[in-house]
């Protein structure tokens, strides 16, 4: 099966950093000038392809609820701990959702737990994360815990589709 290489993969982002490495380098030896700014663009490119990876891709597709995709994605990032921060908070949040969906549990609780800690860009992501871990709580049978994580996204989001959530959640609990 032939799979067609994302524009923002990782894997076209390193091929275009190790094109510039080797147009830098043979024009290098004949224009020293020239080798400079495109070893720091192989360098540049090479830096944003390992820090960031296919976390953005992976989740425009969890937000259009194409969770094959998104999984296809997140499989694709071979080293989440060279993620920035940012990054591997939003790739936590997706191992998490994509952990729940599969019903394991507990790796869904350590990844929607690591997110919940990391620098999420919005208090209305952060509240759906505990809105997660309080729907694994749940699921556990774990009650007061998942009074707290609902507790957190109700302190953190005035949004209304997400205050319905919360009341669905608290009514199971109840």
């Amino acid at each position: 099966m032939h799979q067609t290489i994302h524009p923002y993969s990782p894997d076209s982002r390193l091929l275009a950093a190790t094109i510039s490495l080797v147009i830098g380098l043979v024009l290098g030896l004949h224009i020293a000038w020239m080798v400079i700014p495109l070893l720091l663009l192989a360098i540049l490119i090479a830096w944003d392809a390992l820090r960031h990876a296919t976390v953005w891709p992976a989740f425009d597709a969890f937000k259009q609820h194409q969770f094959a995709a998104m999984r296809l994605l997140l499989n694709n990032i071979r080293w989440p701990s060279l993620l920035a921060p940012q990054s591997l908070a939003y790739y936590n949040w997706l191992k998490g959702i994509d952990d729940v969906h599969a019903n394991r549990l507990a790796a869904a609780k350590v990844h929607l737990l690591a997110a919940a800690s990391g620098p999420i860009h919005t208090e209305n992501d952060r509240s759906l994360i505990h809105c997660l871990l309080a729907e694994v709580a749940i699921q556990e049978g774990d009650t007061t815990v998942a009074k707290e994580h609902l507790q957190h996204a109700g302190a953190l989001s005035s949004q209304q589709s997400i205050r319905e959530m919360i009341n669905r959640l608290q009514q199971r609990i109840e």
